[in-house]
């Protein structure tokens, strides 16, 4: 599970469920409109800003 913060607020912006296994890192787009997350579960996902949920998944 990848949570997504406002850093001035402290309110959770985002709640991204998918991988099975422990997230291991998180990188942003220079955009700020996708990230990717990499997990233990061998499975990297990249996430639409926009669209919070949807995902491609490669292995």
């Amino acid at each position: 599970t990848v949570q997504l913060w406002n850093a001035a607020t402290g309110e959770q912006t985002a709640h991204l469920a998918g991988h099975r296994g422990a997230v291991e890192t998180v990188a942003f787009a220079p955009d700020g409109r996708s990230l990717a997350s990499g997990s233990y579960d061998t499975t990297v996902r990249l996430w639409r800003s926009a669209t919070v949920g949807d995902h491609i998944e490669a292995e």
